[in-house]
């Protein structure tokens, strides 16, 4: 948004583009409304350039943001009016949520999955898409381990974005787990104090699902 020039004909490229299919766009580290609203008026003006110039654009174009930092999902409630879709990002909500810098060997033991925070954010996000008949998936490293896919499953998470290696283990893991299972375990979970709670339910279950393996 620094940079509109730039991002206007970057969104140019997208919509001229989008007569061969129907494109979904997404944007990152969103944390306010004002900018939500700031990105869609530069994409209508992307629109009407294109429009004028003589292309066709698809009126079917996706527009999402992704929810990575601890304000946005405070404000989820009012930025899923605004867009067509929620991706979250869970290496970044992760760190902001935790204030620990995978990067930094000072705090990196902070950063953890299984903190009750960050799995209570992961759950409210998710029961807002479902309130307003969004969609809402999962990005990152946590979804790449099957247990954690239950996991996130669970809490009402049914899109998993992952790296093409982990897909055919995670798919072929959790068809084997139903959906009631699956919630059951995301109950118990959000019931429990401290991370070391959690992982020693994480464990309890792999052990009953020793096919739940990376």
């Amino acid at each position: 948004l620094e940079q509109p020039e730039i991002l206007r004909e970057q969104l140019a490229g997208v919509l001229m583009a989008s007569r061969y299919g129907n494109p979904r766009l997404m944007f990152p580290l969103i944390s306010r409304i004002e900018e939500v609203r700031r990105i869609r008026e530069i994409l209508e003006e992307a629109r009407s350039e294109v429009e004028n110039s003589g292309h066709e654009v698809s009126r079917e174009i996706g527009f999402g943001i992704m929810i990575e930092v601890p304000a946005a999902v405070q404000m989820a409630e009012f930025l899923i009016r605004e867009v067509d879709f929620f991706s979250i990002g869970t290496n970044e909500l992760i760190q902001y949520t935790l204030a620990a810098d995978r990067n930094n060997m000072k705090v990196q033991h902070y950063y953890d999955p299984y903190q009750p925070a960050v799995l209570h954010s992961i759950k409210h996000v998710a029961d807002i898409c479902t309130r307003a008949g969004k969609s809402v998936s999962v990005c990152g490293e946590m979804a790449a381990d099957p247990v954690n896919t239950v996991l996130l499953l669970g809490l009402g998470i049914t899109e998993f974005s992952l790296s093409a290696p982990y897909i055919p283990v995670v798919k072929q893991s959790v068809r084997r787990i139903s959906r009631k299972a699956a919630e059951n375990l995301a109950a118990r979970i959000l019931d429990m104090e401290s991370s070391a709670e959690i992982r020693d339910e994480i464990g309890r279950f792999r052990s009953k699902h020793p096919f739940l393996v990376t």
